[in-house]
């Protein structure tokens, strides 16, 4: 059985706020963390279905899948953009990061979900006042339609 925290241990800021700052780090980085945060929530579907909780893992697969998606768009933005990739490495914290927001309670991990959306959603308004962001602000909707879908997924567990 997996035991669901309330807060992020070792950490002192609220997981919106933690949230924000990761959607703001460089594609590599949050394409990363997205993946780790994906693979994470696979993971504890794994663990539920082997305890015959069908319907939770159901939905847990369903969000990992989600967030993958958002790790494949912001993937192809690093492509496109790869000067954003070259700041601060930080893979390490971020794997850990990752395990430690997939075992918050599922309506915290809902809401650092839909706050990594809203930093994006600020990037695209940002973005898409310079037209040579264009394209990095289509990749950015993207990520944030499926960071939308993820938290619809994890909101009806």
């Amino acid at each position: 059985m997996i035991i669901h925290q309330k807060t992020i241990e070792g950490i002192s800021v609220s997981p919106e706020s933690l949230a924000k700052t990761i959607s703001y780090s460089n594609y590599d980085n949050l394409s990363f963390f997205i993946e780790e945060l994906s693979e994470e929530l696979r993971k504890q579907g794994d663990k539920e279905c082997l305890e015959g909780k069908n319907k939770l893992s159901l939905k847990l697969y369903e969000t990992s899948e989600k967030l993958y998606r958002a790790y494949v768009d912001i993937k192809e933005l690093s492509k496109i953009n790869p000067l954003e990739n070259s700041v601060w490495d930080m893979k390490p914290s971020l794997k850990d990061l990752a395990f430690k927001i997939s075992h918050l309670n599922y309506d915290q991990t809902d809401r650092f979900i839909q706050s990594l959306k809203k930093g994006l959603n600020e990037q695209i308004n940002f973005n898409s006042k310079d037209k040579k962001y264009k394209k990095a602000s289509y990749y950015f909707y993207l990520t944030s339609l499926n960071l939308n879908e993820a938290h619809l997924a994890l909101n009806e567990i």
